[in-house]
C-alpha cells in the first residue's frame, strides 16, 4: 500500500539531484513493467486548452480589463488616506500589528501586481506570436510561474506569513492527479507557487466559473490548459467532461490540479452538506459527520479523471494555516500575520488504486480522511 505521510521530505530541486528520487524510481519502473496505459506518442502542452465563444469572451473583458485599471488607480489614489485612517482605529483599538494598514496594503499590491501581469501577458503574446506551439507553452509557463505566485508571495511580506513543505518532490515526475484541500482565497494558486517554482511543472486546473470574471485568471487561461466548471447546473457529466478535457495531451512535466470538496470549507457548509446526506445518503452523512476540517469529497469528478486515465498515479495535497484567508474579511482582521503554513504532499501509485467503482470511492474518501487527520495533528 502507498505510504500517505512519509517521515522524511526533501528539499532538494531535480535539476541539482546526484540520484534519482523515490518518485522518479517509482515512475521509471512502473513504465518498464508496462503499467502504464496508452499515452500518445508526442503529448502537446497546447492539447485541452479551454474556449469559449469570442463575443462571450471578449464582452466580458471589455468590462473586466477597464474595470481592474480603474479601480487600482483609484484604490492607489486613496491609499494613503486609507493607510491613516487604518493606523488610527488600529492604534485606538490596541492593535499594534496594524492589520488594517497590512489589509489596505495587501489589497492595493495585488491589484497592483495584476495590472502588470495582465500588460506581461500580452507582451508575453506578441513576443511568442511566430514561435512554435511547444516554445510558445513553455514561455506562458515560465510567465506563470514568475507571474502568479507573486500574489502568494506578498502576502508572507506583508503579514510575515512562513510557508514549510514536506515531501514536495513526490509529485515528479509527472503526469499526475493533484487532490488539493480548499480552504482558502490563496490556495487556488498554491500548487503553480508550490510545483512551478520548485519542480518546474505546469499546472492543468479545475476552477469554478466564476473566476473567469478576473481578468488575470481569464487571459491566463487562454495560454495554459485550464477547466471552469459551473456548479450547480445538475449536469454531472458535462462538467466531468470539462474536467476530462484537460487530460488531453498532458505531459510528464504536467499535474492536473482538482479541488474535491468542490467548495471552501467552513463549519457550516460542512454542516449543510451533512444535513442533505442525511436525507439521500446516510452513510455518506455520517462520514461527513468524522471530518473536523475538510468537507467530504465529491468523487463524481475525481473518479471521472481515473476511469479517464487510469494510468496515472494520484497526489494529496493537504495544508494548515491559510484557514485565515477564507473570506475577505479575514484579511482585514489580520488572521495571516505571522502564520505558520504547513503542507504536506504524498504520492498514491497508479497500480495501488482499485478498479472497481465503488471500492474507488470508498479508496478516494480512506485518503481524503488521511487529509483530514493530518491537518488536526499539524494545525497551527
Amino acid at each position: 500500500m502507498s505510504t500517505p505521510f512519509p517521515t522524511q521530505s526533501t528539499s532538494s530541486s531535480p535539476k541539482h539531484r546526484t540520484t534519482p528520487s523515490t518518485a522518479e524510481a517509482v515512475g521509471r519502473a512502473r513504465v518498464a513493467r508496462g503499467t502504464r496505459g496508452p499515452v500518445s506518442q508526442s503529448p502537446s502542452p497546447t492539447e485541452g486548452m479551454f474556449s469559449e465563444p469570442f463575443h462571450k469572451k471578449w464582452g466580458r473583458r471589455l468590462i473586466t480589463i477597464p474595470a481592474l485599471f480603474l479601480i487600482t488607480a483609484i484604490y492607489g489614489a486613496l491609499l494613503p488616506i486609507l493607510a491613516l485612517y487604518g493606523m488610527i482605529r488600529d492604534l485606538a483599538s490596541g492593535r499594534k500589528t496594524l492589520p488594517l494598514v497590512r489589509f489596505h496594503t495587501y489589497i492595493f499590491s495585488v491589484l497592483l501586481i495584476q495590472c502588470l501581469g495582465l500588460m506581461l501577458l500580452q507582451a508575453s503574446w506578441f513576443y511568442s506570436l511566430l514561435m512554435s506551439p511547444e516554445r510558445r507553452a513553455q514561455v506562458h509557463l515560465s510567465i506563470e510561474i514568475f507571474f502568479i505566485p507573486k500574489t502568494i508571495a506578498l502576502a508572507e511580506i506583508i503579514y510575515g506569513m512562513n510557508i514549510e513543505m514536506e515531501n514536495e518532490d513526490c509529485c515528479a515526475p509527472g503526469p499526475v492527479l493533484l487532490f488539493s484541500r480548499h480552504a482558502s482565497i490563496l490556495d487556488t494558486i498554491m500548487p503553480i507557487k508550490l510545483l512551478g517554482q520548485s519542480l518546474g511543472m505546469g499546472m492543468r486546473i479545475v476552477q469554478k466559473a466564476e473566476l473567469l470574471w478576473n481578468p488575470v485568471v481569464d487571459v491566463a487561461s487562454y495560454r495554459m490548459p485550464r477547466a471552469f466548471v459551473k456548479r450547480g447546473t445538475g449536469n454531472a457529466e458535462r462538467q466531468a467532461a470539462h474536467m476530462q478535457h484537460l487530460l488531453k495531451g498532458i505531459t510528464d512535466n504536467q499535474a492536473l490540479v482538482v479541488f474535491p470538496e468542490g467548495s471552501r470549507f467552513s463549519p457550516e457548509k460542512k454542516a449543510k452538506i451533512v444535513a442533505k446526506l442525511s436525507d439521500s445518503n446516510p452513510i455518506a452523512a455520517e462520514r461527513a459527520k468524522q471530518l473536523g476540517h475538510v468537507l467530504p469529497v465529491r468523487p463524481a469528478g475525481a473518479c471521472a479523471l481515473i476511469n479517464a486515465r487510469p494510468d496515472i498515479d494520484v497526489v494529496f495535497l493537504a495544508h494548515t494555516g491559510l484557514e485565515g484567508a477564507n473570506r475577505l474579511e479575514d484579511f482585514v482582521g489580520g488572521a495571516l500575520y505571522k502564520q505558520k503554513v504547513r503542507i504536506k504532499f504524498w504520492r498514491v501509485p497508479a497500480s495501488e488504486i482499485p478498479q472497481d467503482e465503488q471500492a474507488r470511492i470508498d479508496w478516494l474518501h480512506q485518503e481524503w480522511s488521511k487529509v483530514d487527520k493530518w491537518i488536526a495533528e499539524n494545525k497551527s
